[in-house]
């Protein structure tokens, strides 16, 4: 199965998002999961995800690594699970990393053949994954669009602004996409707000509350990514009950049920 994540705007917290809601699946199903990313540069994927690993330190930890590593081999035609697991990270028991680009160039890393050659390798990892999760760009690139397009699901990272809603919902580009496949999930969630999850099921149709869900601002969180310290964060906060952010983890374990719900439907229906 292929999932994106993706926002519309660039800053919404999609990074994060991911990265919480898929280290808490982790935690609760026996799926193996792959992610990874298109952007240009590394973003924030990589280091709050790694950090934590013993030697991460190095300045050339992913040096014959990572999806410009796995690009060679695709085009000699020598993609592999064995290779596709040497050019990727573990992170967790279920959980493996395949790190973005480190080119210097950008319009090599994105022309249209490198794009179409990046996207057959996602299509190749389903093979060895349960689940291959993209972090894509924002906005309606052609590489974004075209894996939003052919994804299984798109989780959809928002903040309750009216005007960002607006334009995304008039955009034809959005609304041209299954929204069957869609899953929106609204980070620095604040339910006291106006526009919370239920006025907003009402305001826009498409969202209802089996795809929908909200994750409230976690100073802790938001720390821990500083620190490059998510996984571990992440993993003890939703075994600790008593924890003073514990309504970020409720609100975690919620998102991840609905998620999974959308997703075993998804597979029924492939």
């Amino acid at each position: 199965m292929k999932i994106a994540f993706w926002s519309p705007l660039h800053g919404t917290g999609a990074t994060a998002n991911l990265m919480a809601l898929m280290l808490a699946i982790s935690e609760e199903s026996d799926r193996s999961i792959l992610l990874t990313q298109t952007h240009f540069c590394m973003n924030d994927l990589e280091g709050p995800l790694v950090s934590e690993l013993e030697g991460a330190d190095r300045d050339d930890y992913f040096f014959n690594m990572g999806i410009d590593a796995v690009i060679k081999y695709f085009k000699a035609g020598m993609l592999s699970r064995e290779i596709l697991e040497g050019c990727a990270t573990d992170i967790t028991d279920r959980i493996s990393l395949l790190a973005g680009t480190r080119q210097c160039s950008r319009t090599a890393f994105e022309n249209g053949m490198v794009s179409r050659i990046v996207e057959h390798i996602f299509d190749a990892s389903q093979e060895f994954y349960d689940w291959v999760v993209i972090d894509t760009n924002s906005g309606f690139s052609e590489a974004s669009t075209s894996i939003l397009k052919d994804a299984d699901i798109v989780a959809v990272t928002l903040r309750q602004n009216r005007s960002l809603l607006d334009e995304l919902f008039k955009s034809k580009e959005f609304l041209e996409l299954d929204h069957e496949r869609i899953f929106y999930l609204f980070g620095s969630y604040d339910p006291d707000s106006k526009y919370n999850l239920n006025n907003l099921r009402h305001i826009y149709g498409k969202i209802n509350s089996l795809n929908s869900a909200g994750l409230p601002h976690c100073t802790g969180y938001m720390d821990a990514l500083c620190d490059k310290k998510a996984t571990g964060y992440i993993r003890s906060g939703l075994r600790d009950r008593e924890r003073s952010d514990r309504e970020f983890f409720t609100a975690l374990k919620e998102a991840s049920k609905k998620f999974m719900s959308m997703a075993a439907k998804a597979g029924r229906g492939a």
